[in-house]
């Protein structure tokens, strides 16, 4: 049961990862009209890794919280908006975990946040929901 929504989160959490990570670089190249060099790509993979070691409470706090809405009584939908808007704070840690605090820069932190909310809200809306048996007493 809860492996089985920890198997979607990860899905959903390693989609977010690689596909905000590409959308980040595609916009730093949109916005600089520059050619991609060798030690972006570096620091694209660099950026993957820090943000796969930053975001790991993120994981484990969006297991706890997607299975007790999993788990609830909403409809499919119902329960794919609240695991999005759970996953609008849990995209934040990361940068707040990073930083060592709430003294961020917030404006680009939020657009750099908001690259990787989208590809996680996509992800959310792509992976099937796990179906979570019931006990029928």
């Amino acid at each position: 049961m809860a492996i089985r929504v920890l198997l979607y989160c990860l899905k959903v959490w390693v989609s977010a990862l690689v596909i905000g990570t590409l959308l980040l670089i595609t916009m730093i190249y949109v916005f600089s009209q520059a050619h991609p060099l060798q030690s972006d790509l570096r620091f694209a993979l660099l950026l993957s890794l820090y943000g796969l070691g930053f975001s790991i409470p993120s994981l484990l706090l969006a297991w706890l919280g997607s299975f007790f809405i999993i788990k609830g009584p909403r409809s499919g939908l119902a329960k794919r908006l609240w695991i999005a808007g759970l996953g609008a704070p849990l995209t934040l840690l990361p940068f707040v975990i990073f930083e060592g605090g709430f003294l961020l820069d917030w404006q680009p932190t939020c657009l750099i946040a908001g690259l990787y909310y989208l590809s996680t809200v996509l992800a959310i809306f792509v992976f099937p929901l796990p179906e979570i048996p019931t006990a029928h007493t």
